[in-house]
């Protein structure tokens, strides 16, 4: 752990280092993820509502630009037959790389959220999720949003894991900010905990934590007494 690795007198001054450095690198991913995601996004749907003539490509039904071997390549569409799932985005080759917007329709109507509807949105490579992106996840008993780095389908590197506890979706009443490693928090992660009124709640700490992955702990190493302290 590391406070018994480093002195009381500078425990603090790391930690606030930490916190820092967490706060610069989210306004940066924020920054670009909005790019992608409200921005490039909305402008290739755009740009595909010019295509007209629809094909089947294997089984599934596409429309936009394709290669000379009639496969998608550049910008389309694809929705496919057997569970009515719909790619909006660029193309290489038939295979979903470079910025699109996965919608699960056949994932909608869950038992837990039967009016939300799954998504993926920003950077693919290769069929797979791997770049920066926006990822809505309706499969548990709380509404989740991951906002970050992918590679190969995995929350890998910086990002915001957050948790809602009412549809609505006005108050995050957890959030997870750091570095993720196969989907889980990796070793210091900012840990916000809000109550329904967007205050922090009182009941569970939140600030700078230390992870321990082992034996499924954490330590506080910073806290926050206000929201302010980490919104400002």
């Amino acid at each position: 752990m590391i406070n018994e690795q480093i002195s009381d007198e500078l425990l603090p001054a790391f930690s606030l280092s930490l916190i820092q450095d967490f706060k610069y690198k989210k306004l940066e991913i924020d920054k670009k993820l909005d790019e992608i995601v409200n921005k490039k996004i909305i402008q290739i749907e755009k740009d595909c509502k010019k295509f007209k003539d629809a094909t089947i490509y294997f089984g599934n039904g596409h429309i936009g630009e394709k290669n000379k071997y009639n496969m998608p390549h550049g910008l389309g569409n694809l929705l496919f037959h057997t569970t009515e799932d719909m790619y909006n985005g660029q193309f290489d080759s038939g295979l979903k790389h470079g910025i699109g917007k996965y919608t699960y329709l056949s994932g909608g109507g869950s038992a837990h959220h039967p009016y939300s509807i799954p998504y993926y949105a920003g950077e693919w490579f290769a069929d797979s999720y791997h770049g920066l992106g926006k990822h809505f996840i309706t499969e548990f008993e709380f509404l989740c949003l991951y906002e970050g780095t992918h590679t190969h389908d995995l929350k890998n590197g910086f990002g915001t894991y957050k948790k809602f506890e009412k549809e609505d979706q006005k108050i995050c009443n957890t959030e997870l900010i750091g570095y993720f490693a196969n989907g889980n928090g990796f070793q210091f992660m900012i840990e916000i905990n809000r109550d329904d009124t967007g205050n922090l709640a009182k009941d569970v700490p939140s600030g700078l934590l230390e992870y321990d992955m082992e034996n499924g702990s954490k330590m506080p190493l910073s806290t926050f007494n206000a929201i302010s302290e980490w919104e400002k």
